[in-house]
């Protein structure tokens, strides 16, 4: 699994926009509050049941960053 990259979601329908950062690790995919110093806000086996967590609270994707190789 290719681990170098994030994506970048928000909750839009508040005021100041809140926002979680997916990334992959060697096993799974975690989702991440920046907020609560990069604390683990969910754990998912699969980007999909990752992405669909998300969906569920209506996150929505603005970005996502590759990583340079090193």
């Amino acid at each position: 699994m290719k681990t170098n990259w994030y994506e970048i979601w928000v909750d839009e329908g508040l005021s100041v926009p809140y926002v979680l950062l997916l990334r992959p690790t060697e096993r799974a995919f975690e989702i991440l509050d920046p907020a609560q110093g990069n604390k683990k806000a969910f754990e998912a086996q699969s980007y999909e049941d990752a992405r669909m967590w998300l969906l569920e609270d209506e996150y929505v994707l603005v970005g996502r960053k590759e990583l340079d190789d090193e």
